[in-house]
């Protein structure tokens, strides 16, 4: 009789810092190496391995929301020494997202069809606009979409 053994996976966070530009990534996965592999092949960044944690999405979360005043781009946040040693408490709550980023991708379909109405030609696609929202870009498209909105609502 053959056993088939599957090999039991745990989700850990991760902090890995870019080598370049000192930005560190928190996220999370099942297969960190794989994770931090495929995330240098499409950087083009060589990525060093700061820590990982027991934990998933909500761990990851809880991060997210500590360092939050370091957050760069995504999931990208400036260095900050805390991060090499802090503990996450035991019982980390869920933080809701689904209703917030509804309403992010509402507010930038909006203003899409505004900047349109507008005369505003953005070529921005509602992800380009959700992405400048969620980061406060100011570059000049969306300061014209911005101030149009301003405005207008």
């Amino acid at each position: 009789m053959t056993y088939h053994t599957r090999e039991i996976t745990t989700d850990k966070v991760y902090l890995v810092q870019n080598l370049r530009n000192g930005q560190v990534k928190i996220g999370h996965s099942t297969n960190v190496r794989k994770r931090i592999m495929a995330l240098e092949a499409s950087s083009g960044s060589p990525l060093g391995l700061l820590r990982t944690l027991d934990g998933g999405r909500k761990i990851e979360q809880w991060m997210h929301k500590r360092f939050s005043q370091y957050r760069g781009i995504g999931e990208w946040f400036a260095y900050h020494h805390d991060m090499l040693t802090i503990t996450p408490p035991d019982s980390v709550p869920v933080i809701e997202k689904k209703v917030i980023r509804r309403d992010v991708r509402l507010t930038a379909r909006e203003q899409t069809k505004k900047a349109k109405e507008f005369g505003c030609s953005t070529g921005l696609s509602n992800q380009d606009i959700l992405f400048m929202i969620a980061h406060k870009l100011t570059n000049e498209d969306a300061a014209k979409v911005l101030s149009y909105l301003e405005t207008e609502l």
